[in-house]
């Protein structure tokens, strides 16, 4: 079963993690429940505005994507590097989230030549997958990485929180 767990929601009502405010965190271990806020500054990242976030038609979203793996600077990449911190410090491959994005952030470099293999309305969920499977895989923790992709699955069919360690996966031991 599942050790370690993150969800989470956005203080302006988004479902998911955004660099553009407070996001609120539950972290469920088997041992405590924890509640507490993150915010782009805590990585490192700068607040942007949630316009800036606003997707819409497939080319627009594509362009979107394009932007983020192409290391354009805006609120677009800073979401994306956010929940991947958010997900790595979770998942005891980042001390904190200021790791976790420059961890982020690096796993980004490589995907410039592979990038026209994402698209579609599921983009950013994916890109946000291969960015933090990646990122464990480099740190050593391949086996966190099997776990995150075998056991994520979107809640209500939608994103907002996800698994991140696997059967005898902890910390501590990991």
């Amino acid at each position: 079963g599942i050790e370690r767990a993150c969800g989470f929601h956005h203080a302006d009502g988004l479902d998911e993690v955004a660099s553009t405010g407070v996001t609120h965190v539950v972290e469920v271990t088997q041992a405590e429940t924890l509640r507490y806020d993150v915010t782009p500054e805590d990585a490192g990242l700068t607040r942007g505005v949630l316009a800036g976030l606003a997707g819409g038609e497939p080319e627009t979203n594509r362009q979107i994507t394009m932007d983020i793996l192409s290391g354009v600077k805006g609120v677009g990449r800073d979401t994306v590097l956010l929940t991947a911190a958010l997900a790595l410090r979770t998942a005891c491959a980042a001390k904190d989230l200021l790791e976790g994005a420059s961890r982020a952030a690096e796993a980004i470099e490589p995907l410039l030549a592979t990038h026209e293999r994402l698209g579609g309305s599921r983009a950013q969920r994916d890109l946000l997958e291969y960015l933090v499977t990646s990122a464990l895989v480099r740190a050593g923790r391949a086996e966190t990485a099997r776990s995150l992709i075998s056991t994520r699955r979107p809640q209500n069919g939608k994103s907002g929180g996800f698994p991140i360690l696997g059967s005898g996966m902890s910390c501590e031991t990991a």
